[in-house]
């Protein structure tokens, strides 16, 4: 992107910032250029760099679409976790139980036919309940299939119109409002994915925020404040020669507050930079602590050869310098922990709505 580098930040497009996907010259996403160039101007985000596609990124593109365009129907959400919905278990366990039932009715007639008790009425009692359930397993099956397809088409729906979104995007400028959107959904993802968060270190973290619930919070928070902005008349639009002194008066002060909330966006994003800043130093020691736990393996081996020789005296004295050195990495982990804990606990203390009005 060095190429575009002198290019004013309006100028940048959502497309850019994605990796994948040709350029496809279609509508706007927005009202239009027009009315995107007749917005004020109260703040300015440059192009957040390394945004790829991905859950978080579109699940925040799927907030501000149904915000600033309106809720999309019949797909599923990125907010939501693709596992089963609870009517396909439901169907499913149904399903075994009656299929179970039909196998042991199934050898109870057997035994009862075979058998030389010459009872008519009850095998023929066994052989309906037999046919019965094994009716109601396949009814079951056939639900539970029914609601399957129809959660993988909601889900395919949810993934084309997310590409679809992207490319829609392209070609349009972008409000520092959806940068800064795009930006916080792709530090999540990074967080999310990293060794470090997934390490027994950071399980309380994990439990403390929901990185999900944080995505879509700020990119509806995000755009709610576009939404506003965008509806503010510009003080180039008040006709001249009135006394406007009133209007000019309440128009500051809505500016005031919506950069007040801009503020409070951005301060909330760049604890989340701050928290993925120390997982990628995390990630950097865990690596080195797997190195020197692995070499640290062949520790019995090298005591055993100090023993035996005097040209490895060097090498196991190097192994009880490395004991130590294992001690001292776990101690900084332990310590950059606790320094996580003070940066998550500004995460979890998610203010309170802004009134933009």
């Amino acid at each position: 992107m060095s190429k575009n580098s002198d290019r004013d930040d309006d100028d940048w497009t959502v497309g850019e910032v994605f990796e994948a996907g040709p350029r496809t010259p279609v509508e706007p996403i927005f009202a239009g250029s027009e009315e995107w160039d007749s917005a004020p101007v109260l703040y300015s985000l440059p192009t957040p760099p390394g945004i790829d596609f991905n859950s978080r990124t579109a699940q925040a593109l799927e907030t501000w679409f149904d915000a600033t365009v309106g809720p999309t129907t019949g797909v599923a959400s990125w907010s939501t976790p693709g596992a089963d919905s609870p009517l396909i278990r439901s169907y499913e366990q149904v399903r075994w139980v009656m299929a179970v039932s039909s196998f042991v009715l199934l050898l109870s007639t057997v035994v009862v036919a075979v058998g030389p008790w010459m009872l008519q009425d009850l095998m023929l009692w066994l052989f309906v309940a037999t046919i019965g359930s094994a009716s109601a397993a396949w009814a079951c099956d056939s639900k539970a299939k029914a609601v399957r397809r129809g959660q993988t088409m909601k889900t395919a729906g949810r993934d084309a119109l997310a590409h679809g979104r992207m490319r829609i995007a392209q070609g349009t400028p972008s409000p520092p409002e959806l940068k800064l959107a795009l930006h916080v959904a792709q530090t999540a993802h990074v967080i999310e994915t990293s060794p470090a968060f997934s390490s027994g270190y950071l399980s309380s973290h994990r439990r403390r925020i929901n990185l999900a619930e944080e995505v879509a919070a700020l990119s509806a928070d995000a755009a709610e404040l576009w939404n506003v902005r965008k509806t503010l008349t510009r003080k180039e639009d008040i006709p001249e020669g009135s006394d406007a002194s009133a209007l000019l008066g309440v128009l500051a002060a809505h500016e005031r507050d919506l950069i007040s909330v801009w503020d409070s966006l951005k301060a909330r994003a760049n604890a989340l930079d701050r928290y993925r800043t120390k997982v990628d130093e995390m990630n950097d020691r865990l690596r080195y602590l797997d190195q020197l736990e692995a070499a640290a393996g062949h520790a019995d081996r090298i005591v055993a050869l100090k023993n035996r020789t005097v040209e490895h005296r060097q090498a196991a004295e190097a192994t009880d310098s490395m004991s130590a050195e294992l001690e001292a990495v776990r101690e900084a982990i332990d310590s950059l922990v606790r320094g996580m804990d003070k940066d998550i606990a500004v995460l979890e203390a998610r203010p309170a709505d802004h009134d933009s009005d």
